[in-house]
């Protein structure tokens, strides 16, 4: 069975905090060897609590099994 997901590129602030989130909630195994959070079966939601910035997200990249491919955006 092949596993496919998008890579949305997120600022390093976001990252790492999603990564001590998932880690801190015992989901280390959604971290992949290079780094990748897999986040199949999770869904992210606002803390309202927090300021609200408008960001452009780019999707740019794609995996196939173990194969990165790219798309032109």
């Amino acid at each position: 069975m092949t596993h496919t997901y998008a890579l949305l590129e997120v600022s390093n602030a976001t990252y790492q905090e999603v990564k001590r989130k998932l880690m801190d909630a015992g989901y280390a195994h959604a971290i992949n060897s290079d780094g990748e959070i897999d986040m199949h079966g999770i869904a992210l939601i606002v803390d309202k609590s927090k300021p609200f910035r408008q960001l452009s997200p780019r999707v740019n990249q794609y995996r196939e099994g173990h194969v990165l491919k790219r798309r032109a955006i």
